[in-house]
């Protein structure tokens, strides 16, 4: 008689795999399951488990033929056993970065960040990928012309008042982000531009309470989106690196 069997195969809780495994008589052949188990490779514990409909038959699992292919990152300058490559590789698979260059792909972990990328980053955060901004006027900032890199970003950053530029009407696209203006952006482009922090308390060594953005810089810990930069320090006057943006924007906008 047919003996019905319909396997089903889980991955950390996961139906990944569906087969309609029915056979003439029991024991006459073998269903083979293939799994891609490459996300596997971030050093944590998973879960594979199978089940079986049988119509009250016996179904055997075996493991066998078993194949381990060794892992290839998405960037070849952010190895496997990177810091930092589950989110950068979250923030590629959400459409946030492309990386510094296509050939061959790379991230560029430890170059700091400037402010026109940060502005991009952070409205991809918010609106998504496949965000366009307006396109600029070239009025906003006296710094940023029409023809200036991400301009049109830079005009919507401030348009939707996460930023009022660096001062005396200009926007300094080609400095560096600080850890300090980070958190300011970040909570801002979270929360909304009127959003306001709880009053900092001296959680970190080097932010003493009444220092520049240390309401935001405690909010930001407060919220997950970082524990510091070691040994109690957050290390505020320091310069965002590639590796640390990727960290932040992960954390505070939930990317996949």
């Amino acid at each position: 008689p047919d003996v019905e069997v319909i396997v089903v195969t889980v991955l950390d809780g996961v139906v990944v795999f569906t087969a309609d495994a029915t056979e003439m008589s029991a024991y006459s052949s073998y269903t083979m399951v293939n799994l891609d188990v490459s996300s596997f490779a971030d050093g944590a514990s998973h879960d594979i488990a199978f089940a079986a409909n049988t119509s009250g038959q016996m179904v055997n699992f075996n493991l066998d033929d078993i194949t381990l292919a060794e892992a290839i990152p998405t960037f070849t300058d952010v190895p496997l056993d990177y810091w930092a490559r589950s989110y950068i590789e979250r923030l590629y698979n959400s459409g946030i970065t492309r990386g510094c260059g296509s050939n061959p792909l790379t991230y560029c972990p430890l170059d700091s960040v400037t402010r026109t990328q940060m502005a991009i980053f952070i409205l991809r955060g918010i609106h998504g990928s496949g965000y366009p901004p307006p396109e600029a006027s070239g009025t906003v900032f006296s710094d940023v012309t029409t023809s200036t890199f991400g301009a049109a970003w830079i005009e919507q950053f401030a348009l939707e008042g996460i930023t009022s530029g660096c001062g005396s009407g200009k926007f300094c696209p080609n400095d560096y982000v600080t850890r300090a203006q980070i958190a300011i952006f970040l909570l801002k482009g979270k929360h909304g531009s009127t959003y306001v922090p709880p009053a900092a308390s001296g959680d970190f060594a080097d932010v003493p309470v009444g220092s520049f953005a240390a309401d935001w810089i405690e909010q930001l810990a407060a919220e997950g989106i970082t524990s510091g930069c070691g040994g109690g320090n957050f290390c505020p006057s320091q310069n965002v690196t590639r590796d640390q943006m990727a960290v932040f924007l992960v954390k505070t906008f939930n990317l996949p």
